[in-house]
């Protein structure tokens, strides 16, 4: 405290972690004192009072007195672990607040958040109509973290704009949303986006399809909201999707643009929502596809008709992609089941197998027959591979191997 008072009118940055009861420094009453007679000139305030072991009157006692003026405020960092706990906050100057498992006050009539950059609320219990309220206050947002476990619903079981007057968040890059997917469609429809660099939605089902139709309308809105075409795209559980401006594709490493996450009571919900969002999405401009989920024949169909996929990954789904790839060069039973049409996949240059267990049969054939056959006859067709890449498969020799290179330009066996 003598450090406090030797600092006269010069700007304070306070962090504090695990205020306990039994605390022999007595920092209760050097936070206590801070807060009541020095908060006018606080720039930075962090505490972190998650311990179950915290005094939990302290700490309202102690949350209650941000809410007094704190005109030097900039950041605001508070963690507790009561989520009842409210805050109010008094800074027109603050850039900053992350508050978990603590609510911001209800009454949004004195507040004042013109100037904040970065908004993060971890367990956020509130309706969406609340956190919509202090998104109107937020002109210059850059970066925007919502987590709840709240499944907000809307009435009926389909989409339609409800937003005359959206909020323009025109400043905002990067999105992060743990929420319902009702509730998400409904909070994204109410906002603006003109500059958002990523995006990632996590969101909860309901235990029937009622929800699956919302993730149709969040795809959409996510992608028209992010300048750029998708250029790479990664099918596992998730939808994780790479925008660019430009013909090049996304370097390694890059975070995706765009990360949908369906959780549901079930695999068939949670891969009804997956492909939906999938199917909302603009995929013209797709050239990269790495594919670690299973697929539904539907899915099947909207990949093989993409005009500028070049380069292919997958893992598993050995009978399911021959299948495809033989759509429009044959028409056999043991072909396609998908509806006879031109080539599929035109433009596919480069594809690697990952894990593929080339002894296996179906229909009698072995699935590296399957293979040779039906990359044979995209040869012929004019569809011929640049590079086939083995990676992780079993079930061939090394004869099987030179045989191999007869059909596409280069192999390589990993």
């Amino acid at each position: 405290m003598e450090m406090v008072r030797r600092s006269k009118a010069a700007p304070l940055i306070i962090k504090y972690c695990e205020l306990d009861e039994s605390d022999p420094a007595d920092s209760y009453t050097v936070l206590n004192e801070i807060l009541c007679h020095h908060l006018s000139r606080v720039k930075s305030l962090d505490l972190r009072l998650h311990s179950t072991r915290t005094n939990r009157p302290i700490v309202c006692k102690l949350l209650a007195l941000i809410g007094q003026p704190a005109p030097m405020l900039e950041c605001l960092y508070i963690e507790s672990f009561d989520p009842t706990v409210e805050i109010v906050v008094c800074s027109s100057r603050l850039q900053h607040l992350t508050l978990s498992r603590c609510r911001l006050t209800r009454n949004l009539e004195n507040t004042d958040f013109r100037n904040l950059r970065s908004l993060v609320i971890d367990f956020y219990k509130e309706e969406t109509a609340h956190l919509l309220g202090i998104l109107r206050q937020t002109p210059f947002l850059e970066r925007l973290r919502v987590e709840t476990n709240m499944k907000a619903t809307l009435p009926g079981g389909t989409f339609s704009p409800q937003t005359i007057h959206p909020i323009n968040l025109e400043y905002l890059e990067s999105f992060v949303l743990v929420y319902g997917l009702p509730g998400s469609v409904s909070l994204l429809d109410s906002i603006a986006f003109s500059n958002l660099k990523n995006a990632q939605i996590s969101t909860n089902l309901f235990a029937d399809e009622s929800s699956i139709p919302f993730a149709e309308a969040l795809g959409r809105k996510i992608d028209d909201s992010i300048e750029g075409s998708i250029s790479r795209l990664r099918l596992t559980s998730n939808v994780l999707c790479w925008k660019t401006k430009d013909t090049e594709l996304p370097a390694q490493g890059l975070s995706p643009s765009i990360n949908g996450c369906f959780a549901g009571t079930s695999d068939y919900l949670a891969d009804g929502a997956r492909d939906r969002f999938l199917q909302s999405l603009r995929l013209d401009h797709l050239r990269s596809l790495d594919i670690c989920a299973k697929l539904k024949d539907n899915i099947w169909t909207l990949l093989s008709d993409l005009p500028r996929l070049k380069d292919l990954r997958i893992l598993g789904n050995g009978f399911s992609l021959i299948a495809a790839l033989n759509s429009g060069l044959v028409d056999s039973p043991d072909a396609s089941p998908l509806p006879l049409k031109g080539p599929s996949f035109v433009s596919l240059r480069n594809l690697t197998i990952v894990e593929w267990k080339l002894y296996e049969f179906n229909f009698g054939t072995t699935l590296f027959d399957f293979m040779t056959s039906s990359l044979g006859l995209r040869k012929k067709a004019g569809l011929s591979l640049e590079l086939l890449q083995l990676q992780d498969c079993r079930g061939f020799c090394r004869e099987d191997f030179r045989g191999l290179k007869k059909i596409a330009k280069q192999v390589e066996w990993m």
